[in-house]
Order: C-alpha cells, then sequence, then structure tokens
C-alpha cells in the first residue's frame, strides 16, 4: 500500500510546466505585438485574459494530476 503512494508521489519539473510557459508566453507575445500596431487597448486585455486563462488551466494539470483531477478540471472550465 506504502509503495503505491510512493509510485504516485512525483515529483515537479520544468518540463511539466512547458505547455504553460509556451502558452503564455504565446499569448502575451500576440497581445502585445496587436497592441503596438494596431494601438487599441482592447487587444491587450483581451489576449491577456485569454491567454492566463488557457494557461492556468494547462498549467495546473500536473499539479493535481495525481491528487485529485476533479479540481483541475472544474476550474479549468469555470477559467474558460
Amino acid at each position: 500500500m506504502n509503495e503505491e503512494l510512493e509510485k504516485k508521489e512525483r515529483k515537479l519539473s520544468l518540463r511539466d510546466f512547458l505547455p504553460f510557459i509556451v502558452m503564455i508566453c504565446t499569448f502575451y507575445t500576440i497581445a502585445i505585438v496587436l497592441f503596438l500596431v494596431l494601438g487599441s487597448l482592447f487587444y491587450l486585455i483581451n489576449f491577456t485574459i485569454i491567454g492566463t486563462s488557457v494557461a492556468l488551466g494547462m498549467g495546473l494539470w500536473p499539479v493535481f494530476i495525481y491528487k485529485n483531477n476533479t479540481i483541475i478540471f472544474v476550474t479549468s472550465h469555470h477559467l474558460i
């Protein structure tokens, strides 16, 4: 029984959060470029909010994947 818990517990690494980092950098880059090119604050706010929501949904997955999948499921759906 104790061995099963040890197998489920694993250490998080930077590689686990790579999709989060890529997604948030992509949306923030698009937001800044559109803001600078078009001069509309709408693009900056819109892409920042959407990018943060999507990236948090992806970034929380490695944290809760072995503990409670329901938490990440509900959180990601509320963010979207």
